[in-house]
């Protein structure tokens, strides 16, 4: 069961302003006309003004939502709603969360939510995962739930829209929300879960987290409210407290049931009717019993400046805050609170423009940096700077995001960077109205939860849209100056410094100096630099289709070539009517490299994950599509380099622009690759320090060959040897030579794809094409007949371990068994799920998977991870997993569990096919991987009618052919060794083969 932390929802911060138009589409945000004259006059000016009526206007609803209270006092929230079709999802929303705990409580409200899984009137314990996953769910994904520090959420995904099904979905929501038993013995079996659960999160970056939470308002409830709880109260928590807070807080005003699917909405409301209220319900004879009060956080706003230094031997990099807690803003329901929220809002995703940019070209020497200001939990306003940097450049940073924060409180911003951003959130906004009829379930039921938390109206993309059109017009440079220069008034402020344990801790007072001074500065207005009007001046010649156009009627795929050797696929799709993909495969990168060129491809692709030209910074081009709906992406693989945009239908011409500048002169920015190469190089630094991150060194040491750096990770010495220029001489041969393999999948028609291919597509330089001969003597690695098995200290103060066991598996393009083996993880997840979690408690979470080896044929794995467990039990955790892959391989699954996970696959399957980027992974590679789209139409076919004879003898045939993998990573002070494990220093057991 997942959760939401503090942590989670402050690192949103900076993207909800990012993404301003996003939130505003779901919260309903609106502005008004007023106008202020300057921001200096009204700050110098006494002006009397004489007593009017003030008319508030509340803010507009959506009314296809259909709302209500039941007699018992239950909310509800019902949508009809079509994506996916023929589905429906509930989510039963709980109002209360770790704030409202006493001190002997600290982490029930999660613990008993965990509980909700483990005993109910018509679930008895160990009974409700599988009964789910009996109709095709998969727990984790299909069913959940989750506790913050305000409310807690039950979440489920049904696998149709019958009124059978949506029935049981009520029955078990309405079981947690009244008739759970709380069995003593499922506590007791339960208690080891949640510890471990608590294990996963152990880190320099939680230790920090921890601390700066207590920090905030010191004393408060809020600052001992972390929603996991204390290891102390978790082991002696009883019964009888489950109980209390179960019956406290537990009560139907303190509840909302939200369903959203392809049902009939009176349909629904009369069965959350029958399920929430009257003689079937949990309080059949029920009296009014009122919600009791929010427990008071206690939160006391500091009315002096502070300052605190922390340090931690495992953390890699320094991270300033200069931070200030006020009285929170409470909910936004009129338009006049609108108005002063988004005015607000805008002056601070304009300063976050204006910082990403200085750091993008170098101008700031800094990591990342952000602003925001929230209110969290309804319990306090949060306003936050965070900037991050190289240890021994803490000062430096400080004292620049304290200056360019003050630059901007003084001086405002132009009208320029105003409308940069103006534009960008009307043409989120705008797609928001195209995007709205085809929003997915998920997004729709989190948006509803989060206005049912803090109490605000739910408004219509359209609404939205409209008073954005009428209303932002009227707001001034000046007032957004105003508005920016109070929010972010630091007179009062709180500065936390975080730095690695080795370096040297400066004094608190002398921090607090230092950031003072830089607030208290008088910088310059900055000083605005000319800029490009478009992307491409000129466009070029278009090229040609050659040869027949390929069309495969089952899938709807079409196919073809152009004249300079490129592959195009397309399927149209509306079931996104607003949005079209295209990917654009460049065959080779790190299969390419050598140990003299390691790290070219990662470091070249820089220039396509931010992207910039000879002719345009990436400043430039952030700013030339803020008015548009094209965003862009960029993977790396073992063998291909992947830059995939998404629009509107009405911004795809450009897209294809943006593309093309892309894949004809895409430049490597120095500032950009600095930066990289500092993170890179903290990253493997914390390897050393950090068992998760150690994993993957150690994995691809431990399963490749010794001599082969493609398939390692960077060292310290190779990043050293890594320069921007070589950098920019890689990529560009890839760009100019790369067979490549292009996709669109999305509402547009054929012709158009037709057209924007031979455009901008079939004019970039001639190549050859692309096939599954591709790179194919760059693929032949030896069979792994080497010693997997190893035992990796760590220099680490965190008490936590990673075990990994598995088994070399199936090739991708071996459809039959690595089906099979896709069933056979989906079975041992579940049997991992009872065993090593509830009946031995050794881990919060195990999951099986199979990764078939696409790049180099010979090289799948089928594995099952722990990320976390106590390292005292890691070796007892891996034995016993390698004994059920023994006993497995030895006797099968029995037909029912083939059954169900068949029916699980079969229903992911189902519920993504009707998604644009389902459809994309399918096609996008099918000539490199020579896949036929006869057998991408078979999967589900195919998965269903596997018995449970093949899945045992797949299984067996790869678990006994190969050598077993296995291992353990873990703190160099806590580590034990079975007879049968090698113990390494400091690298895997490459050294034996």
């Amino acid at each position: 069961m997942s959760r939401r932390t503090l942590c989670q929802r402050m690192s949103t911060a900076a993207a909800k302003y990012a993404m301003l138009a996003l939130v505003l589409v779901c919260t309903g945000h609106r502005v008004t006309a007023q106008n202020q004259g300057t921001a200096n006059n009204a700050a110098d000016e006494h002006i009397t003004l004489a007593p009017v009526s003030v008319i508030v206007h509340s803010l507009p609803e959506d009314t296809r939502y259909v709302r209500g209270t039941l007699e018992s006092g239950v909310s509800y929230v019902v949508l009809s709603h079509d994506h996916p079709p023929k589905r429906a999802s509930i989510w039963l929303h709980i109002r209360t969360g770790s704030l409202n705990e006493l001190d002997s409580q600290r982490g029930i409200a999660h613990f008993l939510e965990h509980m909700a899984f483990n005993g109910s009137e018509n679930f008895p314990p160990g009974s409700v995962i599988p009964f789910f996953e009996e109709l095709g769910l998969t727990f984790g994904r299909h069913q959940n739930a989750m506790t913050g520090f305000a409310d807690t959420r039950y979440t489920l995904a049904l696998p149709d829209n019958s009124m059978e099904m949506f029935d049981k979905g009520l029955l078990f929501l309405s079981d947690v929300a009244g008739r759970l038993t709380l069995p003593a013995e499922e506590i007791e079996k339960e208690r080891g879960v949640i510890l471990e659960e608590k294990r996963t999160r152990l880190g320099a970056q939680q230790r920090m987290f921890e601390k700066i939470l207590e920090d905030i308002s010191p004393g408060s409830r809020f600052g001992q409210r972390l929603p996991i709880g204390t290891e102390e109260r978790l082991l002696n928590m009883q019964r009888d407290d489950f109980a209390a807070y179960y019956k406290k807080w537990y009560v139907p005003e303190n509840m909302t049931v939200i369903a959203v699917g392809d049902i009939n909405e009176q349909q629904m409301v009369d069965a959350i009717s029958r399920a929430f209220s009257g003689p079937e319900s949990p309080w059949p004879n029920r009296q009014t019993v009122k919600a009791p009060e929010p427990l008071d956080p206690g939160i006391v706003v500091p009315e002096q400046s502070r300052s605190k230094v922390y340090t931690d031997p495992e953390l890699q990099r320094a991270t300033v805050m200069l931070a200030q807690v006020k009285d929170p803003k409470g909910a936004i329901v009129s338009e006049e609170q609108y108005r002063q929220d988004l005015v607000r809002a805008v002056g601070t995703m304009t300063f976050n423009r204006r910082i990403s940019g200085m750091i993008s070209l170098g101008e700031l020497k800094i990591l990342n940096a952000s602003v925001s200001s929230e209110d969290l939990f309804s319990a306090l306003q949060w306003t936050l700077v965070e900037a991050s940097c190289e240890p021994d450049r803490w000062q430096d940073t400080l004292t620049s995001i304290a200056t360019e924060l003050q630059r901007a409180r003084l001086h405002g911003f132009s009208q320029r960077e105003i409308d940069d951003t103006v534009q960008s959130i009307m043409a989120v906004a705008e797609a928001g109205v195209r995007n709205e009829p085809d929003m997915q379930a998920g997004a729709i039921l989190s948006m509803l939860t989060a206005k049912v938390l803090i109490r605000e109206p739910i408004m219509s993309a359209q609404q939205h849209l409209d008073l954005m059109r009428e209303l932002l017009p009227t707001i001034t440079a000046d007032e957004i100056a105003s508005a920016f220069r109070e929010l972010y008034d630091f007179s009062t402020v709180d500065i936390t410094l975080q730095i690695p344990e080795s370096t040297s801790k400066p004094a608190e007072d002398s921090v607090l100096e230092l950031a003072t001074t830089a607030l208290q500065s008088a910088p310059e207005p900055r000083i605005q630099q000319d800029r490009p009007s478009d992307l491409l001046p000129i466009k070029p010649a278009p090229g040609e289709i050659v040869g027949d156009i390929e069309n495969h009627q089952a899938s709807h795929v079409t196919s073809f070539w152009l004249s300079n050797g490129a592959r195009v696929h397309y399927r149209f799709m509306d079931t996104e009517q607003d949005r079209v993909i295209v990917r654009v495969g460049l065959a080779g990168g790190k299969i390419q490299e050598d140990a003299a060129t390691h790290g070219l491809t990662e470091s070249g692709a820089l220039a396509l994950q931010r992207p910039a030209t000879e002719r345009l910074t990436s400043v430039n081009v952030r700013d030339l599509l803020s008015g548009t709906t094209v965003r862009g992406r960029t993977f790396v693989g073992d063998d291909m380099v992947t830059l995939e945009t998404t629009a509107s239908p009405v911004d795809i011409e450009t897209a294809l622009e943006f593309l093309h500048v892309l894949l004809t002169g895409a430049k490597v920015e120095q500032a950009t690759f600095d930066n990289w190469k500092t993170i890179r190089g903290q990253m493997i630094d914390q390897t050393e320090k950090d068992p998760q991150a150690m994993l993957s060194r150690t994995l691809f040491e431990t399963l490749y060959p010794k001599d082969d750096v493609r398939t390692k990770q960077l060292t310290r010495e190779e990043l050293a040897s890594v320069t921007a220029d070589r950098a920019q001489e890689w990529l560009s041969a890839l760009l100019h030579g790369a067979p490549l393999e292009i996709s669109f999948v999305g509402n547009i028609p054929l012709d158009e794809v037709e057209r924007l291919a031979t455009q901008y597509l079939a004019t970039l330089p001639p190549r050859e094409r692309i096939s599954t001969s591709t790179l194919s003597t760059l693929r032949v690695l030896p069979a792994p007949d080497w010693s997997c098995e190893v035992v990796q200290p760590v220099d680490t103060v965190t008490l936590q371990s990673v075990v990994v066991v598995g088994f070399f598996g199936a090739d991708a393009n071996n459809l039959l068994d690595s089906s099979a083996m896709d069933v056979a993880s989906k079975i041992m997840t579940t049997r991992l799920t009872k065993r090593v979690r509830e009946e031995l408690q050794l881990v919060y979470g195990m999951q099986a998977s199979m990764a078939p080896s696409i790049a180099y044929p010979g090289y799948g794995v089928f594995i099952a991870f722990a990320p976390s467990t106590e390292p005292s039990k890691a070796t007892l955790l891996a034995d016993e997993v390698q004994s059920m892959f023994n006993e497995f391989a030895t006797n099968g699954p029995t037909a029912e569990e083939v059954s169900i996970a068949a029916t699980q696959i079969a229903n992911i399957m189902n519920e993504n096919e009707s998604q644009p980027g389902y459809w994309m992974g399918r096609i996008s590679q099918i000539d490199y991987r020579g896949r036929a789209l006869d057998d991408v139409m078979s999967e589900d076919e195919l998965v269903r009618g596997l018995t449970r004879e093949q899945v045992q003898d797949v299984f067996a045939k790869y678990h006994n052919a190969s050598q077993p993998i296995r291992i353990i990573i873990g703190p160099a002070s806590e580590m034990t060794t079975s007879s049968d494990d090698n113990t390494t220093d400091g690298a895997s057991d490459s050294t034996n083969r």
